[in-house]
């Protein structure tokens, strides 16, 4: 008879409790991220505590229970241990049914209530408590349905059976999380201690100081990362650098320098991180005094390997940590080299090795790049936090008037690693002051990454919260009778996807510096369609103000592109250095944002299009975390609370990924939410000129109506496409589509494409 060998010392425990029971106790409790390897298969190596708990389960056949236990074991601790602990029951043999389909329907039945609660469970707006009075009651309605079983006595009482046995493990909150975590979906968030202090808390006898620990949430990255690929459909959709070296157009950002270099540092393929940071605001329950204190510091991931396409979505950002933005601040850098880079680091070292049909599969990890807006850039880099001034810039070298005056961009102005590197040693605080940095960044501590070699950019910060709303004013201002400007605006039909984010302009826009109150997707739309909107109040001949916002189209086709190519690039260096001279000529607000954009071209070398770099998205994931914070009535654990929210949403989506046509379900939604009536599509390139289509309908079988338009010019005050009924129509599926994007037709001509098409 076997027994559980301790992975740690030389003991041995006779069942999977009491071995599960001694690894926690005695090698987990007090330690930072402990690592195991198993001694039975010797095919788990270097795991964590989590997947190591679900694995021994696996690998060592379950010990009857009741075998005799040595009399000098304590079980004193028993009432200590944790649900998630505790041994999976022993699987009930089903019963026979007389009618075969019974079990199926049954079990099917099952499934969906899981998927329910779990659903319920993850929705920022539904408590515990509203999930456990809606699983009583589907609970009750199923069982009343199994009467219509009567006719068959005998499956009637076979169903009933089993369908209290089934139901009994999820007949309460409690057993429900049981379940959860013994399944080995669900990947429960570890804590690391951040910070100790005094909190103040008042009672009948008086005000006292309370000691309150705060955490970080943790969520293991190779935990996450092999359950992921332990997906047969998930790890089949993965794709890897070596398949996009010989594409001239850039899609993806494996068509980039940075994803050459690392493959031949590596010696071959690889799974690539892109790793996001930034604050937002939760709950904050006693007014804005104290709003600072329920600031959260998010950290989430992507897996670059994934199509482009499926990048972006939620279910595939994954949650890296939660932490207080004040614990974060009283030593980042020390915060991170304990968590997410020593986790990267033996990530980076080691790899993750999956078992899949018996066979071991070895994916060495890397970060790819850092995502954040500005101020996180330069704090997860260890630069100084000024941006105005010498070195405001962390990727070169410019001073503030060559800043606002130098408009194009060359090697020898550039910072280099091993500047970074002799800084950063440096003992003399006014060396690493002068040079533009406070400290050495975490992230250097890996093999295959440099925050200096590595730099990014933020599309989303740099221009729509940024500069654009600078040059909007400038715009604005240029109109002699700002009412106008603002009727127009206010009066322009926005419909389709253009209307989730109309822009509200202000009665004094013509006497601010800049446009506020926007957010940056509505910031983006305005820019986009501001020559359609404005075009009938300028003069046939423009002037140097429209010129302007014309020339910044241009630039705004090229950077919100999905595509790339060298060509492109070039051309965005001239468009650069001809409008952001212009801009200042006309006596526009020179900051470092609109600097960055002397950046971009090499930007888009090192990491493709620079949409797959913006942190847009990132900070949607942001909105479940608000929202639950909401309706949660405790904030002892805040950060531990939301991650674990957050938890029960990413299981839901790892067992949906189980599925076999799980993307494809992922596809048809994108469609689906995509491409409604009325929207324009372009349907192909004939001698480079786009033509369009106009959907009207949308069948069933996922393909659209759609009446085809001709185009008849592109109107470049308007820098947009004036077509005309064709009265043609034809029938296709968004996949035959040129491009991935719908637009809008505004006064029944004019087409926007919104951005640069191959």
């Amino acid at each position: 008879m076997q027994a559980y060998q301790c992975p740690a010392c030389n003991e041995t425990q006779l069942t999977l409790k009491l071995h599960r029971d001694h690894v926690r106790l005695s090698h987990v409790r007090g330690m930072c991220n402990p690592r195991f390897t198993c001694r039975h298969c010797d095919k788990k190596i270097d795991i964590s505590w989590n997947w190591y708990s679900r694995h021994i389960a696996k690998c060592v056949s379950q010990i009857p229970q009741h075998v005799p236990v040595a009399d000098e074991y304590d079980f004193d601790h028993v009432a200590d241990i944790e649900p998630d602990v505790e041994p999976m029951e022993q699987e009930e043999e089903p019963p026979v049914f007389e009618q075969d389909h019974i079990q199926s329907v049954l079990d099917d039945v099952k499934e969906m209530f899981d998927t329910l609660w779990l659903s319920m469970l993850s929705s920022p707006g539904i408590t515990n408590h509203t999930v456990d009075l809606v699983c009583g009651v589907v609970s009750d309605m199923l069982k009343t349905t199994l009467t219509l079983l009567k006719p068959n006595l005998a499956d009637f009482e076979k169903a009933t059976a089993y369908f209290s046995s089934q139901w009994s493990k999820t007949s309460s909150e409690y057993l429900r999380k049981k379940g959860l975590y013994n399944s080995g979906d669900f990947i429960q968030p570890e804590k690391y201690a951040l910070n100790d202090r005094m909190e103040p808390v008042a009672s009948f006898e008086g005000e006292y100081l309370r000691l309150k620990t705060d955490y970080m949430a943790v969520i293991p990255l190779e935990t996450t990362l092999q359950r992921l690929l332990e997906c047969e459909t998930f790890r089949s959709t993965l794709l890897m650098p070596s398949m996009f070296f010989e594409t001239a157009t850039s899609t993806h950002p494996f068509c980039s320098q940075r994803a050459v270099n690392l493959y031949e540092d590596i010696g071959g393929d690889y799974i690539a991180i892109q790793l996001y940071e930034d604050d937002f605001g939760t709950t904050n329950p006693l007014q804005t005094g104290t709003a600072s204190l329920y600031k959260m510091a998010g950290c989430y991931f992507r897996i670059l390997n994934l199509p482009a396409e499926f990048q972006s979505t939620f279910e595939h950002t994954f949650l890296a940590f939660l932490a207080y933005s004040n614990d974060m601040t009283l030593n980042r850098h020390g915060f991170l080299r304990s968590t997410i880079v020593h986790q990267l680091r033996q990530l980076e070292n080691d790899g993750i090795t999956v078992l899949i049909n018996g066979n071991q599969k070895h994916f060495p990890v890397v970060l790819f790049n850092l995502v954040a807006d500005n101020l996180g850039l330069n704090q997860n880099g260890g630069y100084k936090l000024n941006f105005r001034g010498d070195n405001a810039c962390r990727l070169c070298h410019f001073n503030w008037n060559e800043i606002c005056t130098v408009f194009e961009m060359t090697d020898d102005k550039l910072r280099t690693s091993q500047e970074y590197d002799e800084a950063a040693m440096a003992e003399d605080d006014n060396v690493r002051s002068s040079w533009g940095l406070k400290q050495n960044s975490a992230f250097n501590d890996l093999d295959l990454f440099h925050v200096q070699e590595c730099p990014s950019v933020d599309l989303m910060h740099d221009l729509f919260q940024g500069h654009v709303r600078y040059l909007l004013a400038m715009i604005f201002q240029s109109f002699d009778r700002y009412e106008d400007v603002f009727n127009a605006v206010s009066a322009f039909p926005f419909h389709g996807k253009d209307a989730f984010n109309i822009p509200r302009p202000t009665q004094n826009g013509d006497r601010i510096k800049q446009i506020k109150g926007m957010t940056a997707a509505t910031c983006s739309t305005l820019i986009r369609l501001l020559p359609l909107i404005l075009a009938h109040l300028v003069p046939d001949e423009g002037n140097e103000y429209w010129n302007l916002l014309l020339l910044f189209q241009k630039i705004y086709d090229i950077v919100m592109a999905l595509h790339a190519t060298e060509e492109m690039v070039e051309n965005l260096k001239v468009l650069v250095r001809d409008y952001l001279t212009e801009f200042t000529r006309l006596e526009g607000r020179m900051t470092i944002k609109p600097h960055y954009m002397v950046h971009y071209p090499a930007m888009i070398k090192m990491y493709g299009p620079l949409r797959f770099l913006w942190s847009m998205r990132y900070e949607a994931k942001h909105q479940p975390f608000k929202k639950n914070s909401n309706v949660n009535q405790c904030r002892k654990n805040l950060p531990y609370t939301l991650a674990w929210k957050h938890q029960a949403f990413a299981c839901m989506a790892i067992r949906k990924m189980e599925k076999a046509d799980y993307f494809e379900q992922c596809r048809t939604k994108t469609f689906d939410n995509l491409y409604k009536v009325g929207d324009i599509v372009v349907l192909e390139k004939i001698d480079n000129i786009p033509q369009f289509g106009r959907i009207y309908i949308k069948n069933a079988d996922g393909t659209c109506g759609i009446a085809k338009l001709q185009t008849l010019r592109f109107d470049n005050r308007r820098h947009c496409y004036e077509t005309s009924p064709a009265g043609n129509v034809m029938s296709a599926h968004p996949k035959t589509f040129y491009i991935n994007e719908s637009m809008r037709l505004y006064h029944n001509k004019y087409v926007r494409i919104p951005f640069a098409i191959p």
